[in-house]
């Protein structure tokens, strides 16, 4: 059973860490817990109280929220379409590709099935591009236009958590 809020405890969405509550009443269930928190409101300011499933919810840490403590992802679900990734992740997975392309292509003539080696590599050049995409706030289809991958390589990512996820450079 994981560490459920208290009274009193100050947590944060997991979908977007950037907004700070405040515990006010808590309903335990089995191996979760229905929490009331006070939440400022975006327009007005005031406070209001808003009920959550705990499963959404994590505690502040004296660093902050504990998804910014979290181990780096580079890497990791590279075929996956959802999230984000940094241009440095986004830059290799093309090194990789490249260097792939090059030794794949100098075999093909000799073995020609091991042109289906390059399917899974297409699969994730496209997943890659994907997820820069919506680094930086965009669609994944944005991809398909023309000379995009060079902005991709260039342009910074949004600051702090976007509609596609939290920042991958955790800013």
């Amino acid at each position: 059973m994981r560490d459920l809020p208290q009274i009193g405890d100050i947590v944060y969405l997991k979908a977007n860490p950037a907004v700070k509550m405040t515990v006010e009443k808590c309903t335990y269930t089995r191996n979760a817990a229905m929490v009331t928190c006070s939440v400022p409101d975006p327009i007005t300011g005031l406070m209001e109280s808003q009920e959550f499933n705990s499963v959404l919810l994590e505690k502040e840490t004296p660093e902050g929220p504990a998804s910014a403590m979290r181990e780096p992802t580079m890497f990791r679900q590279i075929f996956s379409f959802d999230g984000r990734i940094r241009r440095l992740e986004f830059g290799c997975i093309f090194v990789i590709y490249w260097i792939f392309y090059g030794v794949v292509i100098g075999f093909v003539d000799a073995q020609p099935l091991l042109g289906f080696a390059f399917i899974p590599m297409l699969w994730l050049i496209i997943a890659a591009s994907c997820k820069r995409c919506h680094d930086t706030g965009r669609s994944g289809w944005w991809q398909l236009v023309p000379l995009f991958f060079f902005w991709l390589l260039f342009e910074d990512g949004q600051r702090g958590p976007n509609e596609y996820g939290p920042n991958p450079k955790g800013i």
